[in-house]
């Protein structure tokens, strides 16, 4: 797996959405959802502080994607160790990429 440090020493920062069964809802996470989230990565890796954001991008035949999405900040773990996790994560979320301190990661099929 790749370095990706982050600028701050044991900082690292996920940003990730989610594919739910609600599309009317944008892809939010439900409330335990977000709880089962947030036991599942300090289980696994520590401990997180997770944020919800909204954001949106214009498609290429000019149509605009609003969605939730979800900044996972972790102190502690090393990167290798958060993608690992976290690619695991959107795969199970049928993602096709993340961000990593700010770096697009792409998950395979």
């Amino acid at each position: 797996m790749a370095k990706k440090e982050s600028t701050e020493e044991s900082k690292q920062v996920v940003t990730m959405a989610f594919k739910t069964s609600d599309p009317l809802h944008r892809n939010r996470l439900s409330e335990d959802e977000k709880f089962k989230l947030a036991t599942q990565a300090t289980k696994a890796l520590g401990g997180i502080t997770l944020t919800e954001n909204v954001g949106g991008w214009k498609e290429k035949d000019g149509t605009l994607d609003i969605e939730y999405s979800y900044t996972l900040l972790f102190y502690g773990p090393t990167a290798d160790d958060i993608e690992a996790w976290a690619t695991a994560l959107a795969k199970t979320y049928g993602q096709k990429a993340y961000y990593l301190n700010g770096e697009e990661i792409p998950v395979a099929d």
